[in-house]
């Protein structure tokens, strides 16, 4: 018996592959016609086959403030889950591979959690669990697997309050527990990133996640010390008790060292901590785009070192992080020339970690038309994607991650048709982290004890058994709404023969049918390409698999080309793919891909017509 499990998230296609799940997979394995013609390929021809693409392409979905999800506070749950399963329906279709989702804005959470309150962006009140109750960040998971999308969890370090909540501040809210951390910012509050316990405290949200919630990364962004206001050299924040403790630890201690090392230690301890128990797990941080004013030559600006504190090539050079991405959300010319700061990071890249550099979309437009526009146009966006993808250095591939959501979603100066015309045309792996390898206390570092990853075993495309089946199950309600109709009409003769009143309404029921829109038919896929990966007697080979990357080659000979067709999660035993044309497909290669992104050997099959040529 053979499973599917189809990677494409929601409305009729779940409908189908569960209600018809009898009629599909106890149906007879060499039921199809001519698709079932395909053969595997020879094994010494498989070296032939290049490895999938790899570029990282995320995008940013701001919680707080209801930017991008959901749209305001307090909708209905079943509201909230068709808004961003809209949103990553779209994140797939324009080719994107990872969304980073916000699940902590302020000391809350958009998930269910055991240390902080329900966020107000979600419920309208903080504190309030989601009616009927639903855990967001688990559904998200799911969604975003199901559409080979990464989920990377957003975490804000340090921010307690952003202003004023309608129903209040419960009692379990970090601010009402312990006042005394907090330290109010111009509308926001903020938590003392001198107290250890602040520090053990973000360390402990972010191990719960990781712990409970089948995450691909965590994600810290800009926000540790404050940044300064209008005429501030630096931003206000009263830690003179902890630094007038220090006094007597350390001769002659320097402030703007001791607050840069409280940032250090919080960010290598959740490092050392998560890779100890989750090593595939990435740890992803977004800081303000300029280490210091005048690194590089020219670049001139706020400088995160002195002015929030925050030593960011610090944490790329140790290798605290497994990827960087610098908000660089600036232009090409300028005293913040894009290129020019993008080249220096690449440069002090010296672990050859991932750097995917924030870049905004939501800057596009002219200036003052709403947002963040500020003249731009889409194409100087374009133009970054290349330089990235140009100016590698120790990157193991290109990436980008998107400043945020609303662009794609307005098409703000038709970025989403552009980006996937030119840019992302075709889907792409996010790179592999090869130096999570060997991590953690689970992990053997005998190279001889290593795993190998399973292979797709007994590849075969078959013409789609939903597409009849969903055909009979048509015929079945048909044929019971008219069974229904007849015993109503039946009931109704029964009870009154004569009443004009009854005929009236059946006609007005019958006219508003008549000339009710039907409603909008979701094609199926003509095929289902599906492996079998039961065959591996190990599971622990399979719990290692993310994905399953499908690649097609279209055409023969010079003019040939490979694409990246799917990107599937890793069933239990059996997964699947769909495809709706055959036409040009001679070969269709299957590799599993495991946790940290490196790729198993392949499996492939040829077009029965390759055989013909």
């Amino acid at each position: 018996m053979r499973l599917f499990t189809i990677t494409k998230g929601g409305s009729i296609w779940n409908l189908l592959f569960t209600s018809l799940f009898a009629l599909v997979s106890f149906a007879p394995e060499n039921s199809a016609a001519e698709p079932n013609g395909w053969k595997p390929i020879d094994k010494s021809k498989l070296s032939d086959i290049p490895d999938p693409p790899r570029e990282f392409r995320g995008v940013w979905i701001a919680t707080v403030f209801n930017l991008d999800w959901p749209s305001k506070p307090g909708l209905p749950v079943a509201i909230q889950k068709a808004e961003l399963k809209d949103i990553l329906d779209k994140a797939k279709d324009l080719n994107l591979n990872a969304v980073v989702l916000q699940v902590r804005t302020m000391c809350d959470a958009l998930y269910d959690s055991p240390i902080e309150p329900w966020s107000y962006y979600l419920t309208g009140k903080i504190g309030k669990a989601p009616e009927p109750f639903y855990d967001p960040l688990e559904f998200a998971i799911e969604e975003c697997h199901a559409r080979g999308l990464e989920l990377h969890a957003w975490l804000n370090p340090y921010r307690a309050l952003t202003g004023y909540y309608e129903g209040g501040v419960p009692e379990d809210h970090i601010s009402k527990m312990y006042p005394w951390l907090l330290h109010k910012n111009g509308g926001h509050s903020w938590l003392d990133p001198s107290s250890e316990f602040v520090r053990n405290r973000v360390i402990t949200v972010a191990f719960d996640i990781v712990n409970r919630y089948d995450v691909d990364a965590i994600h810290l962004d800009d926000y540790f010390y404050p940044y300064p206001g209008k005429g501030e050299l630096t931003g206000s924040m009263d830690d003179s008790d902890n630094w007038d403790r220090l006094q007597y630890v350390e001769d002659d201690p320097d402030k703007a060292d001791w607050r840069r090392e409280n940032v250090n230690k919080l960010i290598s301890s959740l490092y050392r901590d998560i890779k100890r128990h989750r090593p595939w797990v990435k740890v992803g941080i977004s800081p303000f785009g300029i280490w210091k004013s005048g690194a590089p030559k020219d670049v001139k600006g706020l400088s995160s070192y002195s002015q929030i504190f925050t030593d960011s090539r610090k944490w790329l050079q140790e290798g605290w992080v497994d990827y960087i991405s610098p908000q660089l959300y600036w232009k090409e010319e300028g005293n913040q020339s894009f290129s020019k700061l993008y080249d220096w990071w690449q440069a002090e890249n010296i672990q050859g970690r991932h750097l995917w550099p924030g870049i905004s979309p939501s800057r596009i437009g002219e200036e003052g038309s709403g947002g963040e526009s500020d003249g731009r146009d889409a194409f100087e966006l374009l133009e970054q994607i290349s330089h990235t993808r140009e100016e590698l250095n120790k990157s193991p591939a290109s990436g980008q991650l998107h400043w945020h959501w609303e662009a794609f979603a307005t098409n703000r100066g038709g970025i989403s048709r552009m980006i996937t015309k030119k840019r992302y045309a075709d889907r792409a792996l996010p790179p592999a982290s090869p130096w999570l390898a060997g991590q953690g206390a689970e992990n053997d570092p005998n190279p001889e004890n290593a795993i190998d990853l399973p292979i797709a075993q007994d590849i075969q495309v078959i013409e789609n058994p939903a597409i009849a089946a969903a055909e009979k199950l048509q015929e079945l309600i048909a044929k019971a709404d008219a069974e229904a109709e007849k015993d109503d009409s039946k009931s109704e003769d029964e009870n009154d023969k004569s009443s004009a009143a009854a005929e009236k309404a059946n006609a007005e029921k019958n006219e508003k049918a008549a000339d009710a829109p039907a409603p909008e038919k979701q094609a199926l896929p003509k095929y289902l390409i599906s492996w079998d990966s039961s065959l591996v007697p190990d599971l622990e080979k399979k719990s290692k698999v993310r994905w399953w990357a499908v690649q097609v080659k279209i055409g023969n000979g010079k003019g040939a080309t490979w694409k990246l067709h799917d990107i599937c999660p890793a069933g239990e035993s059996f997964a699947g793919s769909t495809i709706d044309d055959l036409n040009k497909i001679t070969q269709i290669a299957i590799r599993s891909v495991d946790r940290i992104g490196e790729i198993g050997n392949v499996a492939a099959i040829n077009s029965p017509k390759k055989d013909k040529e």
